[in-house]
């Protein structure tokens, strides 16, 4: 994850976090400062995300892209940015959200030791920061980092199938949209394979509770730690495989069913009757559009 702390679609939802929008409204009743912000790093493209402002021209959701000053300030510094007279000091006049603003401080928010966003804090007048506002906002931007990792903890159960501990089958798709994503913007390619497993009887359950747990962990055994393992229906399985050709998706899927063989002759015996199919698709080889390529990640392998 390097310095930054990609939060992603934790914060896809504005409305969802006015516990935010009181921090906010806290640091300007305690700093008396006449308007505040907080941004964090969005998901893959690096950028800065906008969750709560007060007093600040700026909306939820609004976007500051990676080339900007801001995100170049926090990939390279860990240091708060303290400016008294923004008139006299020569600072980018990006960072100055709020054009009648004379002061301003911008404190970096950390989340298990990385940098996961930034807290902006804007004054009226100029010399109205001092040392002492450095501690309290520094103890606020601990809160706020608290209150992140207390949501985050709490939205693993929405992205977490409840059978396998594999990721749930709609983060998998958002998934599927940032990778495809990513190999557009650099060029490599991003396949998607599937497993489906096919017992001669698919409604018993007993079975199922038995199998598909420890073929979910066959299949984390398998894959790299970077490629991501979803269940996306009674008896199947879906991964997506971040810079990895036809030629490596096929070589993956070529070890997955051995290894769901091995599974079923394991644990159903030399006579066991479990089918296994397997398919795959790779941006750009085999599906050049990427529209498309979501598309049948939605449909077909639903």
């Amino acid at each position: 994850m390097g310095r930054r702390a990609r939060l992603g679609r934790f914060f896809t939802p504005p409305d969802g976090f006015a516990v935010l929008d009181t921090l906010t409204a806290r640091i300007c009743r305690v700093l008396g400062a006449s308007s505040a912000c907080l941004m964090v790093y969005e998901a893959t493209q690096e950028h800065l995300v906008v969750v709560s402002a007060q007093g600040v021209p700026i909306e939820k959701g609004e976007i500051l892209e990676g080339a900007s000053p801001i995100v170049r300030w926090l990939n390279e510094s860990s240091a708060p940015l303290v400016v008294n007279d923004v008139g006299s000091t020569q600072v980018d006049r990006s960072f100055v959200l709020v054009p009648e603003a004379k002061a301003m401080l911008w404190m970096p928010v950390f989340l298990a030791g990385h940098v996961c966003g930034a807290l902006a804090v804007f004054h009226s007048e100029k010399n109205a920061l001092f040392g002492s506002d450095l501690d309290i906002l520094d103890f606020i931007s601990s809160q706020v980092a608290s209150i992140i990792e207390l949501y985050l903890r709490m939205d693993e159960v929405t992205i977490t199938d409840f059978l396998t501990g594999l990721v749930a089958w709609p983060y998998f798709l958002e998934r599927v949209k940032e990778e495809s994503l990513r190999s557009e913007r650099y060029g490599a390619p991003v396949s998607l394979v599937k497993v489906i497993l096919k017992p001669a009887d698919p409604s018993d359950t007993t079975l199922q509770r038995r199998i598909v747990p420890e073929a979910a962990e066959c299949m984390k055994q398998v894959v790299r730690r970077s490629d991501i393992v979803a269940r996306c229906g009674e008896w199947c399985f879906s991964i997506i495989l971040p810079e990895t050709g036809s030629e490596g998706a096929k070589a993956v899927l070529g070890k997955l069913e051995g290894e769901m063989h091995r599974l079923a002759r394991d644990r159903m015996g030399a006579e066991a009757d479990l089918g296994v199919e397997t398919k795959f698709i790779c941006y750009p080889e085999s599906e050049p559009d990427r529209e498309q390529f979501v598309s049948i990640a939605t449909s077909e392998y639903a």
